[in-house]
């Protein structure tokens, strides 16, 4: 049996066989409850989530569901199931810190509190990662694997460039660490994207764009005055404008998706092993870039903000449609 979740919706299957109950929860970012398809009067032309809208429909929507208005609490809270306020109420950089409290005077969640994989791991589960994780980096115990999961592909901070990785800092800016940048006599730019499992712990270098012709343009944080002088944003930047990137270049989304899939297609359906997926995809989190296919479907939006948005809301529909769809095809393996 799958189960699965977006703290959003719910979808339930079962089988007749006994088969082993396996459980992904997706947790999708900076989602409006107007931008969700199933909120809105049939026929209505500026959202697009057919494949989140049939799991609502078959499921339960939780419609009195609330979460914290920030990225890293609310994931805090998903992680160790408390309340943000009694595990991580600020949204810090994580070079902030209290050199006196070595156990929770880090960004994220605490040293000492225990972890969603791990309590998987617990009840018999194998546990992935997959997207945004900015629960914490600062030791090893504040990473995926340190809270119990198996394996991991994962970005540790607030926000990154969606084709180039780049480590960004809370107002967009790629050059964090301006000390390091000024030792090393010139600019330093991070790529933020990992993974881990057991034989390997470190940079995700298969999985990162290298070629600056994958760059989409510096970041912008549209219309906050304080981010973006004028409250505007440049046109949309780059090669997105046309269907597809130049060969090579990969949108992290579709990576961290296609991990999913690879999971559980990895997966033997006649064993018992139970596996637990926790997905965080970075969208719809900002910088607001997203592949050309999905910005064209939505030229009938004037605005140019929410018109990216709107395409990144899709994107992440088709990839839910498209994991849903892998979960559908291992039940049916496992009947036959």
């Amino acid at each position: 049996m799958w189960a699965a979740f977006a703290f959003l919706v719910a979808w339930c299957t079962t089988t007749a066989n006994g088969a082993p109950t396996h459980v992904l929860a997706i947790l999708i970012d900076d989602y409006g409850w107007a931008d969700a398809g199933w909120h809105r009067p049939p026929g209505y032309q500026e959202i697009a989530t057919p494949n989140m809208d049939a799991l609502v429909k078959e499921g339960v929507e939780m419609d009195r569901h609330y979460v914290y208005k920030f990225c890293s609490p609310t994931r805090s809270a998903a992680q160790t199931g408390r309340n943000p306020i009694h595990v991580n109420s600020v949204n810090l950089d994580p070079n902030n810190y209290n050199k006196q409290d070595n156990v929770s005077g880090f960004s994220g969640v605490p040293r000492n509190m225990t972890g969603l994989g791990e309590l998987m791991k617990r009840g018999g589960y194998s546990t992935h990662f997959f997207g945004k994780w900015d629960c914490g980096m600062a030791t090893m115990e504040h990473t995926p694997r340190g809270r119990g999961y198996d394996t991991s592909m994962h970005y540790f901070h607030h926000m990154e460039d969606y084709y180039q990785n780049w480590f960004q800092n809370s107002n967009g800016n790629t050059k964090f660490f301006e000390g390091c940048s000024a030792a090393a006599g010139g600019d330093i730019w991070l790529r933020d994207l990992w993974i881990a499992n057991a034989t390997y712990e470190g940079p995700f270098i298969e999985g990162t764009n290298k070629s600056d012709a994958c760059s989409v343009g510096v970041y912008d944080l549209c219309g906050i005055p304080d981010y973006a002088p004028g409250g505007h944003c440049a046109p949309y930047p780059g090669f997105p404008e046309a269907a597809a990137a130049p060969e090579g270049c990969t949108y992290v989304d579709d990576t961290f998706s296609q991990g999913v899939i690879d999971v559980i297609k990895a997966h033997d359906p006649s064993s018992d092993e139970k596996l637990f997926i926790f997905w965080a995809p970075h969208a719809i989190h900002s910088p607001l870039q997203v592949p050309g296919k999905y910005y064209a479907q939505f030229a009938h939006i004037p605005d140019y903000r929410r018109r990216r948005y709107h395409a990144m809301v899709a994107m992440v529909d088709d990839k839910v449609g498209e994991i849903v769809t892998a979960l559908q095809l291992h039940r049916n393996l496992r009947k036959f």
